[in-house]
């Protein structure tokens, strides 16, 4: 599972569209078929010692709590939570509910006062990963 296309604020670009002599919508229909036949490697869960680390970026304050996506630049599961970025209550909230997701004990252990965190969760890498790919519809 590698990473074979780019995509930069929602233009997908790959070699074999460079390269089409058609118009732009077919262009951009024959990438977004070649961008669904491809998978992408989950780079954000790591192995550990009694279970794994999670990269996450985190926006507060959002409208609704929950995973809404995966940035391939960083290697990191973007996370919105409804709490403020005050007072811990941000990171409270992204425990929990990465905890409710995942099943098990979440808790920030890098970048408690950044948007950029790093999560330990006591469970193993493969089912976060595989937990993390069905919400982010990554699994074929």
């Amino acid at each position: 599972m590698f990473l074979l296309y780019t995509s930069i604020t929602g233009v997908l670009l790959h070699p074999i569209a460079h390269n089409l002599h058609t118009t732009s919508h077919q262009k951009l229909k024959n990438v977004l078929t070649l961008r669904s036949t491809f998978t992408v490697e989950l780079k954000a869960v790591r192995d550990a010692e009694g279970g794994c680390y999670v990269s996450v970026d985190v926006t507060p304050n959002a409208r609704k709590s929950g995973v809404k996506g995966y940035n391939e630049w960083r290697h990191s599961i973007e996370v919105a939570v409804k709490a403020p970025p005050r007072g811990g209550k941000a990171n409270a909230e992204l425990e929990r509910v990465l905890g409710e997701i995942l099943g098990c004990r979440v808790r920030v252990v890098k970048g408690a006062t950044s948007t950029h965190k790093v999560v330990f969760a006591e469970c193993k890498a493969d089912f976060a990963r595989k937990k993390f790919e069905e919400i982010l519809g990554l699994t074929g």
